[in-house]
């Protein structure tokens, strides 16, 4: 595989939003859709796309994006990392990077996801959003180097089930995003 392996994490209920977000309309597009065409607009040819949804939530993937079930084991964002990380091990040649990214932040950049990708390279390490204003840390959204994917599974078996801890426990650099640029979307616009 090599590249690049771009991650939608998009299991989620969407309890707060009234219905799970990844099919949800906003603002003319759906939550998935918008995610998508950001990662089509960065993506390069031996790059691939996943999506991860529960099991029962129906999605017919586009040409080129595969589809993985959350791992039933776990819930949150870890779920759908670990079953990403489960589904890249039967590839024969592991990602140098796996980018991760959470469904509702449609306002996410390129540019982003590209400093993401690019932080984690130099010190083959993983890179975490972190809003420039609040200072909020952004776990699920985040690049991982393709050598520290075995120690991130290792720990999620081990019984790790926090985003924060099992990055915190391997070490991690930050890469500044504007506030507005990292806010998900948990409650339905009125």
């Amino acid at each position: 595989m090599g590249g690049t392996a771009w991650l939608v994490i998009a299991g989620g209920l969407g309890s707060r939003y009234g219905e799970p977000k990844y099919a949800a309309d906003y603002r003319g597009a759906t939550f998935l859709d918008r995610c998508l065409a950001l990662i089509g607009s960065v993506a390069q040819a031996e790059d691939t796309t996943w999506v991860v949804l529960r099991d029962g939530q129906p999605w017919i993937p586009p040409v080129g994006v595969r589809l993985v079930r959350d791992d039933s084991r776990l819930s949150g964002p870890t779920a759908g990392l670990y079953a990403g990380i489960a589904s890249l091990d039967g590839e024969q040649q592991p990602p140098e990077f796996l980018v991760t990214m959470p469904v509702d932040m449609p306002y996410l950049t390129s540019d982003v996801l590209v400093d993401l990708r690019d932080r984690s390279a130099p010190r083959a390490t993983i890179a975490v959003a972190q809003s420039r204003g609040s200072g909020d840390m952004h776990w699920p959204l985040a690049s991982y180097a393709g050598v520290r994917l075995p120690a991130v599974a290792d720990r999620i078996t081990a019984g790790d089930r926090s985003l924060h801890k099992i990055i915190d426990a391997i070490g991690f650099v930050t890469v500044g995003v504007d506030d507005e640029v990292a806010r998900n979307i948990n409650h339905r616009p009125s």
